[in-house]
């Protein structure tokens, strides 16, 4: 009974307190009018039925590796892409692990968050990322060839084709094979030659050959031609070792239908321009000697075999074309519907448009490739590799194999994906990164694929002949390694209602674990940074610790700035020690810890100070050291305190969340009033949150820009919606 009436007496006189400053008549305690004041005066109206104010969840990590046998790894999980320069990427996770144990645990993580960035770090501090979605509450991946073993096994084999005849059965015809002549009539199945040491300028042609039996020019010396260089159906040509074909300047040599051009080893054509103007009828045209032109088109599905040195100033290839390359080839650009597929080594000096296949063990170089909208597609095979200096990939197409492959850009000038556009065991490196780009950039490019910085992925590629200088791996770099910091935004009036700027009291917490070699927690630190003080009162604060076993704590000591902390202690509302309920002071009074005089607003827009930081080191005891954290952000009532006049206990302000677990032995939450607040709140917890300066309402019902978060009232509204409220501030009306 005596309770009872010392909280109608305290709540009576707090609603006198509150209808002087409102200048509204004094009115005695009653449940209704308690009720009502609360109704009226706070700002956010029709709040969700559901809401519990809670803006971060619990999330599991299975992550595994299948790499180097006699390496530890190091995972760490963000937020966003670590690899950016000045990465604001935030830690959420850390462990290690190998190819015999996985780092298997529990995370905070903020509600909004439905994908991570998963960070392997090798002994070198090489750095490979994976982006990762959050599926039914879990973050699961691995690093290495299990990845894809089962659903991708295959490698790309680029077909070879060996010339339809050998040198010794072009022997054999040359001793049928009639010389070259102007006077020569060709006819089908003869063979006719130009000897060696011989030059011919004159014309190589004749309409009306057959396709089935075509004549066949074998050419020993040169052919330097002036006129006619249409090669009408029914004709091939074999330029054999130190026979050449000089096609001139502003001239064309054509193959028409099915006539076609096979250059053997020491054999050369030199000059403009070659059109295989039907593909010839399907049959492959082939070049194990050297092919130096500077244009080559081809159609019709028509094949250009290489064997031998290509170079190309123009490819253009159309109709289901291709060029297949198991030599060395060099063009300076393509066309847009280019198909090339390469089983040694290409080098694209300009432009490439269109499709690649890589087979194993080989290299692709590559100047540019732009933005070309269609579907284009990237085939890889094992071990092999592409660099490209600068690239623009839209709707690109990326498939490789499962053992890995490489792609190296320079600089990534635009993406547009689709979601899984990009499967197989690819890793991507980059040299530089967009820092505006946002994470569904590289949800595309990273869900199924992995990425890193130029030189720190594991794709070890030998030099050689179709491999050129190859890859090895280079030293690492550094990334962010700052935690996720969650901030604690206190209104002071409870159990009146404030002005709803949250920044009465603001704390920056963070958490970090140590673990051992087999990643079981030993000790929690808790960062705990005092960041503003908006109040004018003497406010304190503190943290309780529940939903854990006492025995489960070896050991709570403090650092960093404890001094300028525990100093405010001293004949405040709080112990100077842990109280008995794992209540775990923090200050008594925020003014002091800021060395300011009492009722100074402090980074909230007017007075500036020094931000503090006491580190809460929380030991546990052996049977409790395990993979999964016992004290995660759920534990944590992080609340602040005020006496009132006489009082004998403080008034606290807790998280909605923690309201069940109602106030400390030390304080009072005022249960009458809790139960005519309903679901409003006075404190909340949000991550990394530029809070309110001083004196802006969080929200406004009436108006948009005259408050720190317009989509406050949407989230508050309903919960399932605008849970990234805190991502959209009116600049000017926060602070930091």
């Amino acid at each position: 009974m005596e309770k009872k009436l010392r909280i109608s007496l305290f709540l009576s006189a707090l609603l006198v307190t509150l209808c002087v400053l409102s200048s509204c008549e004094k009115d005695v305690f009653s449940p209704e009018k308690v009720k009502a004041t609360y109704e009226d005066k706070f700002p956010v109206k029709d709040i969700d039925p559901q809401m519990d104010w809670k803006m971060t969840r619990q999330v599991k990590v299975n992550i595994s590796v299948y790499e180097d046998s006699e390496t530890d790894y190091i995972i760490r999980i963000y937020d966003s892409n670590p690899l950016i320069a000045n990465s604001t990427a935030k830690l959420l996770a850390e462990g290690t692990m190998s190819n015999n144990v996985s780092f298997i645990t529990t995370m905070d993580c903020p509600i909004t968050l439905t994908d991570v960035f998963v960070c392997r770090t090798d002994a070198h501090n090489r750095n490979v990322v994976r982006y990762v979605s959050i599926v039914n509450g879990e973050v699961s991946t691995t690093f290495g060839n299990a990845t894809h073993t089962r659903s991708m096994t295959r490698s790309v084999s680029i077909e070879t084709y060996p010339p339809e005849y050998s040198e010794t059965d072009i022997n054999a015809m040359l001793k049928e094979a009639e010389e070259i002549t102007s006077q020569t009539d060709l006819l089908n199945g003869k063979v006719y030659k130009i000897s060696a040491g011989n030059v011919y300028t004159g014309i190589i042609n004749k309409n009306g050959l057959s396709y089935d039996n075509p004549a066949i020019i074998i050419i020993l010396g040169k052919w330097h031609p002036t006129m006619g260089l249409n090669i009408q159906r029914g004709i091939d040509f074999y330029v054999m070792n130190g026979g050449e074909i000089t096609i001139p300047d502003s001239q064309t040599l054509s193959f028409i239908e099915n006539s076609r051009l096979m250059i053997y080893k020491g054999g050369i054509v030199n000059g403009n321009k070659i059109y295989y103007s039907n593909g010839s009828y399907k049959r492959y045209n082939y070049n194990a000697g050297t092919l130096q032109v500077s244009y080559v088109g081809i159609d019709t599905q028509g094949i250009l075999y290489n064997n031998g040195t290509l170079q190309i100033g123009t490819l253009d290839i159309t109709s289901g074309g291709k060029l297949i390359n198991q030599g060395h080839a060099k063009i300076t650009s393509t066309t847009n519907n280019t198909y090339i597929e390469n089983g040694c080594y290409l080098d694209i000096a300009g432009e490439f448009r269109g499709d690649l296949t890589l087979g194993d063990n080989c290299a692709a170089i590559i100047n540019e490739y732009p933005a070309t909208w269609g579907g284009k597609k990237i085939t890889l095979g094992d071990n092999c590799m592409i660099t490209i200096n600068k690239a623009s990939f839209m709707q690109t197409i990326f498939t490789g194999s499962s053992q890995p492959s490489l792609i190296k850009v320079g600089t990534l000038a635009d993406i547009q994906l689709n979601p899984n556009t990009a499967q197989g065991n690819i890793y991507f490196e980059f040299n530089s990164f967009n820092s505006n780009w946002s994470n569904d950039t590289w949800r595309y490019i990273g869900q199924l694929t992995y990425f890193s910085k130029w030189g720190e992925s594991p794709v070890i590629i030998p030099k050689g002949d179709c491999t050129g200088e190859g890859n090895n791996p280079g030293e690492g770099s550094e990334i962010p390694s700052d935690p996720m910091p969650y901030t604690y935004v206190f209104e002071d009036n409870y159990p009146l209602v404030g002005d709803y700027d949250f920044n009465d009291i603001v704390l920056d917490v963070t958490i970090e674990y140590d673990r051992g070699a087999d990643n079981k927690i030993t000790s929690t630190y808790l960062n705990v940074a005092l960041a503003a003080a908006g109040a004018t009162k003497t406010i304190g604060a503190g943290l309780r610790i529940v939903g854990i076993e006492k025995s489960a704590i070896g050991n709570i000591s403090f650092s960093g700035d404890k001094d300028q902390f525990q100093a405010t202690l001293l004949n405040s509302m709080f112990s100077t020690g842990i109280e008995n309920d794992m209540t775990i002071p923090l200050f008594g009074n925020a003014h002091r810890v800021f060395g300011v005089s009492s009722g100074t607003m402090v980074n909230t827009g007017k007075a500036t100070a020094p931000v503090y930081t006491c580190k809460v080191k929380i030991e546990q005891n052996n049977a409790y050291q395990q993979e999964d954290p016992i004290i995660t952000k759920d534990n944590l009532d992080f609340f602040i305190a005020y006496k009132y006049k006489s009082m004998e206990k403080r008034v606290e302000v807790h998280l909605y969340e923690f309201w069940k677990y109602g106030a400390t032995n030390a304080g009072t939450v005022q249960e009458t009033n809790l139960e005519l607040a309903g679901n409003n709140t006075w404190a909340i917890c949000v991550p990394n949150f530029r809070y309110p300066n001083e004196s802006i309402n969080i929200s406004n019902q009436k108006d948009n820009n005259d408050c720190a978060y317009p989509k406050f009232l949407d989230w508050a509204r309903n919960r399932n919606v605008s849970q990234d409220w805190y991502k959209y501030p009116n600049e000017g009306k926060v602070y930091r």
